[in-house]
């Protein structure tokens, strides 16, 4: 059972067979590309966004416990990424992918990724219970998403160890299978040969042999049945695969021998992607006919951005090299030969006057009877013409989604929830950790008897002000963000309007700190009870106001300046001062719209603004 915003819902588990055989499929299209974004996904996928030579854009999604697969489909992305992510990010984004496999033949799939000169493993756990992990080339842990596999805890350091699970498709004898002889046919055929349960069943009840019986219970010759197991995998290898559905509800898939051809990827893609509209409700609020119109316009307009980076990209090879291309188109009306160089001639049609030739690596066809000058402007022309029709697609869209959410009265991202942090004030270090501070006594409280955990840091100043919280795990490297909610703490305590420019803040582990006093002991109302040593940092009172970019949107986030510079590309600094909320916000907002521009004018609202900002202040011009 997957959980996803709240629901249960019994998803089919891919089987150590079928991942061998998508690592089989996807494995060289991956291989070289280029990591993008990492986005935590509601419900705890991971999407990955790869750049690839050969294949463009690509965007391979992990579902922890289920499956894992290259996608088509476009998924909705969070406003602003999970602090895993961010850490993902800070290990993986550019980084180039070395290899893809599976280990073990178990259900676990592993990338092994080549950033700044280092190795790195992202492996996730496929099985019930799953788990994404970060480590290194040696598979010793550096961070995952819930620090858990199968129940069993890990903590950073440890070392990932696989089951070895028997191939089928290596081979198998009736030795191995005595092996096996006491454990249940359904254990033997399912997990340990890796067949998966919906095929075990079909293997079992084709050899009429009753799958709650153990092995060496059952009528059948062992050299038989190992014989019928490899015969069945070798099959459903090579099977096609197909989506199964009752009614408009998706049911699983399966790899079909009599079945159209069809790769087992984009079978997973089909399936998960319904099964996750099912389970967090109609994709972004709209109805069906809305959404299979914006399926295709999606499509649509994908192919129309390709078109148009294409005719560009084939436009500038052909001013690049010019000369040498009136020379070729010469060459070809006068039907004489051409050597190869810095141009290679690939194919001729006389009839419909077109030549394609080779120019910087990339195949451009070209009308021989104009010049090279002329041939580049029809595909300037061309690709402004794409581009102009991917505008009119997107607009079509935008007007889609509009009308559909005045006619609902829902938000056109139904799915996206409002995280719960997003209650608080809160910022992303710039080591990925979350970090939340309350706004007042009530919200302080809160955070700390609701949220808080044994190993979290709990950061207060000396004087009145916030509670600060970071949620680091066991074994998070936390060196950077210890001094930046230690800013924080600072930055939204009294001292701020006091002007000072530097603070005394103290931090505790979470189980230090007590909703009550011991007797004798007396603390003020909203207050907390630390208990034992205090460590200390002196902080400095300044801020980093930035817009957050993302593939969703923009959004305002107040922070440490460290923070914010490795989230924001765009952001001001502001220090505790004489200008009020008010008139600072709209200094803010000047100089944000300097920086942006007018596009992201609807994300910089004043009153905004000026309830983000602790109180009265200036702007620091440089930073």
């Amino acid at each position: 059972m997957l959980p996803i915003a709240g629901i249960s819902l019994k998803i089919r588990e891919i089987s150590s067979l079928e991942l061998a055989r998508i690592v089989e499929e996807i494995r060289e299209e991956l291989i070289g590309a280029r990591v993008g974004k990492i986005y935590h996904i509601d419900g705890g996928l991971l999407s990955i966004v790869l750049r690839t030579r050969e294949h463009g854009r690509k965007e391979l999604l992990i579902w922890p416990g289920a499956a894992v697969f290259v996608t088509n489909s476009k998924w909705i992305k969070p406003q602003s990424p999970s602090s895993f992510a961010m850490l993902l990010r800070k290990y993986l984004e550019g980084g180039v992918i070395e290899e893809v496999r599976q280990e073990d033949f178990d259900r676990v799939f592993t990338l092994r990724i080549r950033h700044r000169g280092r190795f790195y493993r992202l492996v996730a756990f496929l099985h019930s219970r799953g788990d994404v992990v970060l480590a290194d080339d040696e598979y010793r842990v550096i961070s995952a998403v819930n620090w858990s596999i199968a129940g069993r805890k890990l903590h950073k350091g440890d070392k990932l160890e696989f089951k070895r699970y028997n191939n089928p498709l290596d081979g198998l004898d009736a030795g191995k299978l005595a092996e096996l002889s006491d454990m249940e046919l359904w254990r033997v055929l399912a997990i340990e040969l890796g067949l998966g349960t919906a095929y075990a069943t079909i293997l079992a009840g084709k050899l009429g042999l009753n799958m709650k019986l153990k092995l060496g219970e059952q009528q059948v010759s062992y050299d038989k049945l190992a014989r019928a197991i490899v015969e069945y995998a070798e099959l459903l290898y090579k099977a096609p695969a197909k989506v199964l559905y009752h009614g408009e509800n998706v049911e699983g898939y399966l790899l079909n021998p009599s079945g159209e051809r069809k790769l087992l990827n984009d079978a997973l893609d089909e399936y998960y992607t319904h099964v996750y509209e099912q389970l967090t409700g109609h994709r972004e609020g709209l109805d069906k006919k809305t959404r299979k119109k914006l399926r295709s316009l999606e499509r649509r307009a994908g192919e129309l951005r390709q078109k148009a980076e294409e005719y560009r990209a084939q436009a500038e090879a052909v001013y690049s090299q010019l000369h040498v291309i009136d020379e070729a188109l010469k060459a070809v009306r006068q039907g004489k030969s051409f050597p190869d160089g810095l141009i290679k001639i690939v194919s001729i049609d006389r009839r419909g006057h077109r030549v394609t030739m080779e120019v910087d690596g990339q195949a451009v066809t070209l009308d021989f009877l104009q010049t090279a000058s002329e041939n580049a402007n029809t595909l300037y022309e061309k690709a402004k013409k794409a581009e102009r029709r991917l505008r009119e697609t997107l607009d079509l869209m935008k007007r889609l989604r509009e009308a559909a959410s005045e006619a609902e009265k829902a938000p056109v991202r139904a799915v996206m929830r409002r995280r719960w942090f997003e209650r608080f004030r809160w910022f992303i270090s710039s080591e990925g950790i979350l970090v939340a501070a309350g706004k007042d006594v009530k919200s302080n409280r809160e955070l700390v008897k609701k949220y808080m955990s044994p190993e979290n840091l709990f950061f207060h100043s000396e004087f009145e002000g916030a509670c600060v919280i970071a949620f680091c795990s066991p074994g998070d490297e936390v060196e950077k963000t210890v001094v930046e909610a230690a800013e924080y703490a600072a930055s939204l305590s009294k001292a701020w309007e006091q002007g000072l420019s530097s603070a005394e803040v103290y931090y505790v582990q979470g189980n230090q700190v007590k909703a009550t006093a011991p007797h004798g002991h007396y603390i003020p109302k909203g207050g907390f009870y630390i208990e034992g040593p205090r460590r200390y940092v002196r902080a400095q009172l300044k801020l980093a106001l930035g817009i957050m970019l993302t593939d969703e949107g923009a959004k305002l986030v107040l922070g440490p300046i460290s923070a914010i510079k490795s989230s924001c590309k765009y952001y001001v600094v502001v220090r505790p001062g004489g200008s009020s909320k008010g008139e600072l916000a709209r200094k803010a907002r000047d100089m944000l719209l300097k920086k942006v521009g007018t596009s992201l004018g609807e994300v910089l609202e004043l009153d905004e603004l000026a309830s983000m900002l602790p109180a009265s202040g200036e702007l620091v011009e440089e930073e």
